[in-house]
């Protein structure tokens, strides 16, 4: 049985993102730099195929209020109903 989810608060602050060694990277990940991120909220754990299948059957993909505005836009540009598989 998975441990409830819970989430974790990260400040909002200048942070350095990207590769910034010599090891091997993907071209897209450099070059590394300094960008302004928001405060924000992040699950401690990956869902579960169970909750995943709740949120299914409990129509998320019909509840805007379960969405980030630009995901909703999408739920609602593509036309999703369920998981396309």
């Amino acid at each position: 049985m998975p441990t409830s989810l819970a989430f974790r608060r990260f400040g909002d602050g200048v942070y350095e993102i990207g590769h910034g060694n010599a090891a091997f990277c993907f071209d897209n990940e450099t070059p590394r730099h300094r960008v302004y991120v928001h405060a924000f909220q992040l699950a401690d754990r990956l869902i579960t195929n169970a909750e995943y299948r709740d949120f299914v059957r409990a129509d998320g993909y019909g509840k805007p209020g379960l969405w980030l505005s630009d995901g909703w836009a999408s739920v609602q540009a593509n036309d999703w109903s369920r998981p396309s598989y």
